[in-house]
């Protein structure tokens, strides 16, 4: 709810998409910038609510109902290079969520995040602790940065 009514916000405040300059912003700069995939726009989260946290794009689409079927073959097509990351980093369990609006949201795009779920050596521990659970402060192992660089050769057989 919070996604929509920002995203509403900054379209009425800038008379633009937050997503679009957000995209706009990304690739300009490319250093979380991943990857296009028909259409779909895969980047590292500028502020990761953790390790592995990947954004994925659907541009102009505002609800779920609203993805076609190319898109959700891009998007499962990007999901496999991303798992593949994943599974040669050792990493083989983590959370997805796909965010969609109604039908003519102001401002708000369809997309997807996925964050790894990992357990905390020495101590074994789950990887949500103290931290996230009590004071909402994320942890992440990595820069988006560093991530993107090592995340970029899997997606380059999509383009």
């Amino acid at each position: 709810r919070k996604l929509l009514q920002r995203s509403s916000a900054y379209w009425r405040s800038h008379g633009r998409s937050f997503w679009a300059d957000l995209l706009d912003e990304e690739r300009a700069r490319g250093e979380r910038y991943l990857a296009e995939t028909k259409g779909l726009h895969w980047l590292c989260s500028f502020a990761p609510m953790g390790y592995g946290d990947v954004t994925v794009i659907f541009p102009e689409v505002e609800s779920i109902l609203q993805v076609t079927e190319e898109e959700l073959e891009a998007f499962s097509r990007g999901l496999g290079a991303l798992f593949r990351f994943y599974a040669d980093s050792g990493l083989y369990s983590f959370n997805l969520a796909l965010y969609g609006g109604a039908r003519d949201t102001e401002g708000f795009w369809v997309h997807a995040r996925t964050v790894i779920r990992r357990v905390l050596p020495p101590a074994g521990t789950s990887d949500i602790n103290c931290l996230q659970m009590l004071h909402t402060e994320p942890v992440v192992y990595a820069f988006p940065e560093e991530l993107s660089r090592r995340m970029k050769p899997y997606f380059e057989a999509l383009r």
